[in-house]
């Protein structure tokens, strides 16, 4: 039987390692952080969702960025950043990522900046 791994995680994961790399302090989660909390310079919320198999071991998914930070600028840098960064998580579970659209500015009700990036992911099954 082939199972599909949970893509959020291993985003959380590849982000939160990549921002480490290019030496920035960004939260990554896939919940935002609630608004009564301390809001974060900077945070990443992850959102996937599966849609069909495209044959017996692979998958397409939908994954929605969503980019958070203080300040105009740097909600534009990050969301640039989380953009070059997504197109390298490829690798054993991912096989594609293309960015659809992103990052674009988005209403947001509190201080921060929000961007958000709608990307395709192409998924790899594993036998179970």
């Amino acid at each position: 039987m082939i199972g599909f791994p949970d893509v959020e995680i291993d985003l959380v994961s590849y982000f939160a390692s990549a921002f480490t790399a290019e030496g920035e302090t960004v939260k990554v989660g896939t919940v935002k952080t609630p608004p009564d909390d301390d809001q974060p310079d900077k945070e990443l919320v992850i959102n996937v969702a599966y849609n069909g198999e495209i044959d017996f071991v692979m998958r397409d998914a939908t994954a929605t960025l969503e980019v958070y930070a203080s300040s105009y600028a740097a909600a534009n840098a990050l969301g640039l950043l989380v953009d070059k960064l997504v197109r390298g998580a490829t690798g054993s579970v991912i096989k594609k990522a293309e960015v659809l659209s992103g990052p674009l500015r988005l209403p947001e009700e509190g201080p921060q900046e929000r961007r958000a990036l709608d990307v395709a992911l192409i998924i790899k099954g594993t036998d179970e």
